[in-house]
């Protein structure tokens, strides 16, 4: 339908062509030239029909758009030479000279509507089934593809304004002369008029089509920045030109897989420092490794579920909550400063040696400081978190903890979350000094500290979850549960 709208356009355009530059022709040839020039569109229509078919769309994606322009141009130029034969002996030889250009004319508009169509449904494809166009090396560049349009908008409004208006002007200036003159300039501008309309017209579909391309291309490039500065890892940039676009999102797509490369490897290698750096720490203590899987699973529990609560939301988001998981492992770090005999003795401490037993703390956060000194400016979220759950979380909501003694919402949400994943997991597991718990008998004693001990939204928390908390104690056990007692506080050192 399109098709058949612009080359209706282009027969209007050049009957009014021939109509201007053939002012020799009697009425009747005219109306068989506008014939004849009706059943050659029609003819090339057809055949631009079965062109498009087996030369455009067979044809690689790749050069499917030259092929367009091409085949459009050619079938244009073709009916040009067959109406030129047919007209040969209607008008003279300069008349055929300028009716060739107006052929060709309108062949390039139509070639460079056509051709920026099948650009945009190539992208659509691309963009709907994920696959890409093959590049090659040698291309037209953006800049000479615009230069191209624009020569040939501003070169066809002169070369037909100037034909058409010259003979205008001449008879006019033979009207004048003879007295003749009246209101003929209306007419003559009113010509004009339609001429420069449909030229506008056309011109102005060119610019808004070439636009739509280009907001195309350019928004799949933005749409894959954004989703990778999201964190999607995944993203590709469509390849759909062969021109520099396709070349942009050719080497954004191998930037991706760079990066997606790089960043599977450091998250690897952060997984392993983090089990190694707490692996070191629990091989000092009377704790086994599966301590450090059952509280960071805890801690992802909790988080999940205040996720959505007025509190925690503005803190909680997934990024966040996976960081905390990771983080958690490390929350016992500062152990390694901790001498074997108050670290393993297998029984109460002493007031002094509870003293330096809760330095362990202040060690862990030591740690990380010298760590972000050393980075300078490059200092992380994982620093940061990591560095606040070492250092809060034997704080206590009622503000008797260590080794701030902070209260309230003055502690670090992590350190509160981490706090009841500990001692729920100091509770039910065994120790050199204790029995292990029950989950009945520790989640007794964890209520019995709300509002103490614990934030009371996060032992509400732990109550809905505590199915995945016994799911967890499960999973990752390391010894049987007895009903045993003893204080909270000596089960939280």
């Amino acid at each position: 339908m399109r098709a058949a709208a612009y080359y209706l356009i282009s027969f209007f355009m050049l009957i009014i062509y021939i109509s201007q530059v053939s002012h020799q022709i009697s009425a009747s040839n005219i109306h068989c030239l506008i014939i004849s020039l009706l059943i050659i569109f029609g003819l090339g229509l057809f055949a631009r029909h079965y062109l498009i078919e087996f030369v455009v769309n067979k044809a690689e994606y790749s050069v499917q758009v030259l092929r367009q322009f091409i085949t459009e141009l050619a079938v244009f130029v073709v009916m040009a030479i067959v109406f030129m034969i047919y007209a040969s002996p209607f008008l003279s030889f300069s008349c055929e000279m300028k009716l060739a250009p107006a052929f060709i004319i309108m062949g390039l508009f139509t070639a460079v509507e056509f051709s920026l169509k099948r650009e945009r449904q190539l992208i659509r494809y691309c963009v709907r089934t994920k696959k890409h166009i093959d590049i090659h090396g040698k291309y037209l560049p953006v800049p000479i593809k615009l230069m191209i349009i624009s020569i040939i908008c501003i070169a066809s409004v002169t070369f037909v304004m100037t034909t058409v208006v010259s003979k205008d002007i001449k008879w006019l200036i033979t009207l004048q002369k003879s007295g003749l003159y009246l209101d003929q300039h209306i007419i003559v501008i009113l010509k004009m008029s339609i001429v420069a309309f449909i030229f506008l017209a056309l011109i102005i579909n060119l610019i808004h089509s070439y636009a739509k391309n280009l907001r195309m291309l350019l928004n799949n490039q933005n749409n894959a920045l954004k989703s990778l500065y999201s964190g999607n890892m995944s993203v590709e940039v469509p390849v759909c030109t062969n021109d520099e676009f396709g070349s942009m999102a050719y080497y954004t797509n191998k930037m991706i897989r760079k990066l997606r490369q790089y960043t599977s490897e450091l998250k690897a290698s952060k997984k392993v420092t983090i089990l190694c750096l707490s692996s070191l720490a629990e091989s000092r203590d009377n704790e086994t490794g599966a301590h450090i899987l059952r509280t960071k699973f805890y801690v992802l529990a909790l988080a999940r579920k205040l996720k959505n609560h007025p509190r925690f939301s503005a803190f909680l988001d997934d990024e966040t909550i996976n960081l905390l998981g990771n983080c958690s492992q490390l929350h016992d770090i500062g152990k390694v400063g901790i001498p074997d005999s108050i670290l393993l003795k297998p029984g109460k401490l002493t007031p002094e040696e509870f003293e330096i037993m809760k330095r362990h703390t202040i060690i862990g956060r030591d740690a990380f400081l010298a760590a972000k000194k050393r980075l300078g400016s490059e200092t992380t979220p994982f620093l940061e978190l990591a560095q606040e759950i070492v250092y809060t979380h034997h704080e206590k909501w009622d503000g008797t903890g260590y080794p701030q003694g902070l209260k309230g919402e003055e502690i670090p949400i992590s350190g509160r979350i981490m706090a009841l994943a500990d001692v729920y997991d100091a509770l039910i597991s065994k120790r050199v000094y204790k029995e292990a718990f029950s989950h009945e008998k520790a989640k007794e004693i964890i209520i019995s500290e709300r509002g103490k001990h614990f934030d009371p939204d996060i032992v509400d928390a732990f109550l809905a979850v505590e199915e995945k908390f016994k799911r967890i104690a499960h999973v990752y056990i390391d010894s049987g549960a007895s009903d045993g007692c003893t204080l909270v506080e000596q089960v939280s050192r």
